[in-house]
């Protein structure tokens, strides 16, 4: 904490009333406080200490939020503005706070909006771009589908989830990575990472998918696929980690870059078909600093940044809150990448895909 000392004098007020002029003691009196009072300002302005961090950012009145700037200052603005929904959304559109949508339709909150025609084109084009037909019913979680001998995706529709509660507590956490941004931390690229084999992530690739998504906190859309009888479960509660308890590298949401993947999970391995229509989701996933996984290993939460261990408690690793890793990506001997996020709300199922093997 910063303490401002004031100079202190004893004046006499009598004597200052019968001079009807100010004493030398009480005009040095004077100086002195406001020389230590503008010194004292200055000091708050630039210092800090540990957790008492002192945050100065100016913002014009007119600022829009800019998903690829470069500047600290306005991470550091978008981690304290009110959160609004992105301003593509029809049912509650940006024209005010959504803790405000939410307190105004409190038994309206949900809603599945049929996607504009450039949005199903564009995702239309990424769920075909990503499509691997040499490796459809390949590896474990694709067993039963190689006899259906379908060779690619029909997209029919695409539906935007908006869900003002989730997205807001979704944006709570991106909000959380924005400061760590304009605090000076810098989250590398997948294709940065030393342990990276594969390059970039390949959903980053329609512009208009780009609109309200920010690179510097790795913020992705990625695949992830799904039992149609799960899908509303999806849309009105978001994904749980905790509901995972089979999953291959611990319990967590998990996603994809690829539609091949994700297309695997859309039935049973006991009852696969061709004929009848399959969802998929297509979520935004906050990926942060990300932990990559080169051979298998299970984990109930990122792995400590000094040690790899997620169960880790010495304090003397955290650095700066940045104790832990954000994500784990499974980057190895396997046919797809994976992208794993184990926190409540660290993605948000913002499109729903209906489609047909072919």
């Amino acid at each position: 904490m910063i303490s401002v000392s004031v100079y202190g004098g004893t004046y006499h007020k009598e004597d200052w009333l019968k001079d009807h002029r100010l004493s030398s003691s009480f005009a040095c009196a004077t100086i002195a406080f406001f020389l230590y009072l503008c010194g004292g300002l200055a000091i708050l302005i630039m210092s800090y200490q540990g957790e008492n961090k002192v945050e100065v950012v100016y913002i014009p009145e007119n600022e829009e939020p800019r998903p690829n700037s470069s500047l600290p200052s306005h991470y550091l603005w978008l981690a304290k503005r009110p959160i609004k929904t992105p301003k593509y959304w029809t049912k509650f559109d940006n024209s005010k706070r959504i803790d405000e949508w939410i307190s105004e339709n409190p038994s309206s909150l949900v809603h599945l909006v049929p996607a504009s025609t450039k949005e199903t084109s564009a995702i239309d084009k990424l769920v075909q771009r990503t499509w691997k037909e040499d490796l459809v019913g390949v590896g474990r979680d694709a067993k039963g589908i190689d006899p259906l001998v379908y060779k690619k995706l029909h997209v029919i529709k695409v539906e935007r989830v908006e869900n003002a509660p989730l997205f807001e507590k979704y944006a709570e956490n991106r909000a959380k990575l924005f400061r760590k941004v304009g605090n000076g931390v810098l989250f590398n690229k997948l294709e940065q990472t030393v342990k990276a084999k594969r390059g970039k992530i390949i959903t980053a690739s329609e512009a208009i998918l780009l609109r309200d998504v920010y690179p510097a906190v790795n913020e992705y859309y990625l695949f992830h696929g799904t039992p149609v009888e799960i899908v509303d479960a999806i849309v009105t509660q978001g994904l749980d980690a905790r509901l995972n308890k089979r999953g291959m590298f611990g319990p967590a949401v998990y996603a994809a870059e690829s539609s091949t993947k994700s297309d695997s999970y859309a039935d049973s391995q006991q009852s696969r078909d061709i004929k009848s229509e399959k969802k998929m989701i297509l979520l935004r996933m906050l990926l942060g600093e990300m932990f990559v996984l080169n051979s298998k290993e299970v984990f109930q939460r990122p792995p400590c940044k000094t040690c790899r261990n997620d169960r880790c408690s010495d304090r003397s690793h955290d650095q700066a809150g940045n104790w832990f890793y954000d994500s784990v990506v499974v980057d190895g001997p396997w046919n797809f990448r994976e992208f794993l996020v184990y926190e409540l709300n660290m993605c948000y199922p913002e499109y729903v895909i209906t489609y047909k093997r072919i």
